[in-house]
């Protein structure tokens, strides 16, 4: 049986300039993942001009170097990339 990795990231405000957005870490065995955050959210924001995205807060599950605000950060460039940010996104592995 496997674990899988799902990063959460859900926008939880919106101006013309910047959207802000939550992400959390569910994890799952056999590719099934919880819908819950399994610990507190994170906070990223993407500015909608530069596709820059800044850490405001980090999840309680990420590591010393942020490297689940990493993955989640590089879905959100990859998404402003492709046009209007999405509602939610997932990165998973």
């Amino acid at each position: 049986m496997s674990i899988g990795l799902q990063i959460s990231i859900r926008r939880r405000a919106e101006t013309d300039a910047i959207a802000t957005y939550e992400y959390y870490v569910a994890i799952g065995f056999g590719g099934l993942a919880f819908p819950n955050a399994t610990g507190s959210c994170g906070v990223l924001v993407i500015s909608k001009n530069s596709g820059e995205v800044v850490l405001e807060s980090s999840s309680s599950d990420d590591t010393a170097d942020h490297s689940l605000a990493e993955r989640a950060a590089f879905k959100l460039r990859q998404a402003w990339k492709l046009g209007p940010l999405p509602a939610d996104l997932i990165w998973a592995a």
